[in-house]
């Protein structure tokens, strides 16, 4: 595998790693009995590193998934 396969290959990590991040987050407040306003908020942190650890357009797919789901 090139050197930006590897790149790639870790970015995609990080990235999965930072959705997965969120939503165990944004589920256990949810859980909990709480609201989704105040699961963004308690969730912000997880929510700005998914934001930056992955493209905006995967961010919206995996959101609309989630929230599919």
């Amino acid at each position: 595998m090139s050197e930006d396969g590897k790149a790639l290959k870790s970015d995609r990590r990080k990235c999965y790693q930072a959705r997965d991040s969120y939503f165990s987050c944004t589920d256990s407040v949810l859980d909990s009995g709480k609201n989704e306003k105040e699961a963004e908020k308690a969730c912000r942190s997880e929510r700005k590193s998914f934001e930056s650890d992955c493209p905006s357009s995967w961010v919206a797919h995996f959101i609309r998934k989630h929230n599919f789901e």
